[in-house]
This record gives structure tokens, C-alpha cells and sequence, in this order.
């Protein structure tokens, strides 16, 4: 199944719209946008906070990571469940990500299910699997050296759009720029998303 709403015959610029009972409403913001962005503004050791807002600034989804300790254990390799909320306070989806030693692997959930997982790929350079809920791959985030830039592609390595961190050096946090595909299904933008964050935990 393609990531993108609409059937397989339907060019990636499709209008068409599939909404699924079982997505919650914050989630269903994504579904028009083609550009979010994301700001870390908790990074120490009370856990981390991100803000998840429109290009307009329009604040979506809020972000934060109930393991409040995990700047303690693990540095890259630290377990991390990040919570994220609408702005009436509602749950939209969830991200898990358990201590790892080998196979490091976050999962993306939505209403409670896993629909998601994404993958960091056993390479040097900073690259991940967007996988559907049978772990089949679908999407992949391919970074540059530094970690800082990074090409959201097909799985024919398309690039079809990205993430830029943007940091922000006197606020000591990270911003991201996220460019997706307008028609991509929903559960893909919040997996790219998820990507973004566990990019930040990660690398910065």
C-alpha cells in the first residue's frame, strides 16, 4: 500500500481525502499541511518538551517525554515515551523509543496502536526506515555527516521532501524544519515527525 491517500493509481498531488475512524482529531490537523515545524523549548533534565506548530505558527500538537530522567541514562541509546497532545489537551499519538544496544527502533502510536516504526539503519551515516505497522518499509530519512540536514525520500530514493535543523544557539535548543508531501498519509507526516525527534535524541 502507498503512503499517500487515494488509491495506487493516484498522482502524489491528489486532492482526495480518507479519513480514518479510529485517528483522533489533533492528528487530522496534518492533513492539508505540507510544512510543520518543530522546536525543542525543554531540552535538560526535567525531559524534554518540543512544540509542534504550522508554517503560520499556529501551535498543533505539544510534545513531552514522561521518562523525566533519560538525559541520565544512555546518551544517544536513551529509552525515551513522548506524549503528544493537541491544544485542547487531548492525545493524538505517541512515540517509544526502549534503551537499545543493537537494534535501535522507535515505535509511532496512534489512538494506542502501533502504526508506525521507524528504524535507524546499521550504517554510519545518520539514515532511517520508515516502516508500516508490519515493519514493511515505506518511507526513508537520509541525514547528511552532521546530522543537520536531511532528504525524506521514496524507497526508489526520491527525494520527496525534508527536515532542516535549524539551531538556535542563544535559546541552547533545536528547531526543525519538516517538508512533506501535501497527500501523504497522515500516519507517515506523524512517523516523519516522530523521526524528527528521535533524530534530536539521537544526535543533539
Amino acid at each position: 500500500m502507498l503512503p499517500f491517500r487515494g488509491t495506487a493509481n493516484d498522482e502524489c498531488t491528489t486532492p482526495d481525502l480518507m479519513h480514518s475512524d479510529n485517528m483522533e482529531k489533533g492528528v487530522e490537523l496534518l492533513e492539508q499541511l505540507a510544512q510543520v515545524h518543530v522546536q525543542q523549548i525543554r531540552p535538560w533534565c526535567s525531559g524534554r518538551k518540543y512544540v509542534v506548530t504550522s508554517p503560520e505558527d499556529e501551535v498543533l500538537f505539544s510534545l513531552s517525554d514522561t521518562y523525566t530522567l533519560t538525559c541520565l541514562f544512555g546518551g544517544g541509546r536513551r529509552p525515551f515515551h513522548v506524549l503528544g497532545t493537541d491544544v485542547l489537551n487531548t492525545p493524538a499519538f505517541a512515540l517509544h523509543r526502549p534503551y537499545h544496544l543493537v537494534s535501535d527502533k522507535m515505535k509511532v502510536l496512534i489512538d494506542g496502536d502501533v502504526e508506525c516504526v521507524v528504524r535507524k539503519e546499521q550504517t554510519i551515516r545518520p539514515i532511517f526506515s520508515i516502516n508500516d505497522a508490519g515493519n514493511t518499509p515505506m518511507l526513508r530519512v537520509k541525514g547528511n555527516f552532521t546530522a543537520g540536514a536531511f532528504k525524506l525520500q521514496s524507497l526508489d530514493k526520491h527525494t520527496i521532501g525534508s527536515i532542516t535543523n535549524t539551531a538556535r544557539l542563544l535559546a541552547c535548543s533545536e528547531e526543525y524544519k519538516i517538508y512533506f508531501p501535501r497527500d501523504l498519509d497522515v500516519r507517515y507526516k506523524v512517523a516523519v515527525i516522530a523521526t524528527c525527534v528521535f533524530i534530536d535524541y539521537r544526535y543533539h
